[in-house]
């Protein structure tokens, strides 16, 4: 017994010593220096950072045949007295699963408890008092106003740092506050904050009439009812609306549009018929890919639209559109590392949006279009340490609490994650954690 216990007494020992050791590592690389803190700048702060932890790895070579990989999938507002009604109702299997073969909890947040500080202390370890981020904006003495926090203002290096400086492949995908990407050993696509918005929600009001004998073809959608019709013109973009009924039961009843959008060709009136899609009313379209003039040239960008009946007898339907966005490939906004990934994602997805507070109708396809990004990009390459945010859930739950949408949105999410781990080596073990109200954490390795 005293062999045991002078034995655990030097284990403790040299546990402590350890601590202490690391303890001063962390410090002596993320202590600014006196003159940095006096200028105050937030760039310099960020330069020594890296700079000493380039250092620190340059001298304490990694052992680049050791191959442990971590897959880390962050979900944004994630708390179990939503998650676990879902649960216990059959509908979220593979969250069952990882609660019940991995391990959970209920993680602390920051003492400011928005999602971008948290974010970002959770990325780098430290707290905001190092990073310099305590919430969505920081004063600029230059501007004199508040500007939204980017990248390039975190004080303190990132887990996709330390893993590039010590050779690790990494993905690091819509982690919030990685605007603008830095050049990582691997790819980074940026999170929340990246600036993607081309144009706001706008809506316009709509006059249906009958649609003629003549303008009828073979391509006009069957109808029970007269078919109605209603153009409407904007920017460099040409819709036409036709409303349409799909129920036998002699009444009136206009339950469809068929949404059809052209696009003007350059210097010319000429119009050619691009997108054409048959949706319920007071749906939203998919994404349709439009132009849009923007100071003095034409940019392109997405956006979705839907036909709702309207109060006016004159105009009693209105065509609200959502917010237009950019997409990769289809801007100068950099938000891929390399610039070349833009280009693939545009080939095999179409579009691919950061992060973006929509409309709560649109947040659950958002969610099932981020899913079906993150399983490309995880095949993308044999990564080290892969990392991938979902923010639909906390967009969600800002609107509508636990709603029907907001099961839509978990729901996509456990798609993706029964499938994630199909793919992921069967001998490794889930691990995983939540933090209550802000995110929720699945890491495993």
């Amino acid at each position: 017994m005293k062999r045991k216990t002078t034995i655990s007494i030097v284990l403790l020992v040299i546990a402590l010593a350890v601590i202490v050791v690391l303890g001063t590592q962390i410090r002596r690389l993320f202590r600014p220096a006196e003159s940095d803190e006096a200028v105050g700048g937030s760039n310099l702060l960020t330069q020594k950072a890296y700079a000493t932890w380039r250092e620190f790895f340059s001298s304490n070579a990694p052992d680049r045949t050791a191959r442990k990989k971590v897959v880390f999938i962050g979900i944004d507002g994630a708390d179990w007295s939503i998650i676990n009604p879902m649960i216990n109702e059959g509908f979220l299997p593979s969250f069952a699963k990882l609660k019940r073969e991995g391990s959970y909890g209920i993680l602390r947040s920051t003492e400011c408890f928005y999602s971008l500080p948290a974010w970002v202390s959770m990325m780098t370890g430290c707290l905001p008092e190092k990073t310099g981020v305590y919430t969505f904006g920081m004063w600029s003495r230059e501007e004199q106003e508040f500007l939204p926090v980017r990248s390039i203002d975190v004080r303190t290096p990132s887990v996709w740092d330390a893993a590039s400086y010590a050779v690790k492949r990494t993905a690091a995908i819509n982690v919030p506050c990685t605007s603008p990407v830095r050049d990582i050993n691997g790819i980074m696509i940026s999170g929340m904050m990246t600036p993607i918005t081309l144009g706001d929600r706008t809506g316009y009001l709509l006059q249906f009439k009958k649609l003629s004998g003549s303008q009828s073809n073979a391509k006009t959608p069957q109808s029970f009812s007269p078919v109605l019709q209603a153009p409407l013109a904007f920017s460099h973009n040409h819709f036409e609306f036709l409303l349409y009924d799909t129920t036998d039961d002699r009444t009136v009843n206009h339950d469809h549009v068929r949404v059809t959008l052209s696009q003007q060709l350059e210097g010319s009136l000429y119009k050619i018929p691009k997108q054409s899609y048959n949706i319920p009313l007071g749906m939203f379209s998919p994404w349709l890919k439009i132009n849009v003039q923007k100071d003095d040239r034409i940019e392109k960008g997405w956006c979705k639209v839907r036909i709702l009946p309207f109060n006016n007898p004159q105009y009693p339907h209105i065509a609200r559109f959502s917010h237009i966005l950019f997409a990769t490939g289809d801007t100068d906004v950099r938000f891929t590392h390399p610039d070349s990934l833009a280009d693939v994602l545009q080939k095999q997805l179409d579009y691919y949006f950061p992060s973006r507070f929509l409309d709560r109708e649109i947040i659950p396809s958002l969610t099932k279009d981020g899913a079906r990004a993150a399983s490309f990009l995880y095949r993308y390459d044999d990564w080290d340490l892969f990392l991938f945010v979902f923010t639909q859930t906390d967009n969600i739950q800002h609107l509508d609490g636990a709603s029907g949408y907001t099961k839509l949105v978990y729901r996509e999410i456990d798609r993706f994650l029964g499938e994630l781990m199909v793919q992921l080596p069967k001998k490794q073990h889930p691990y995983h954690r939540f933090r209550s109200r802000l995110q929720g954490i699945y890491v495993r390795h």
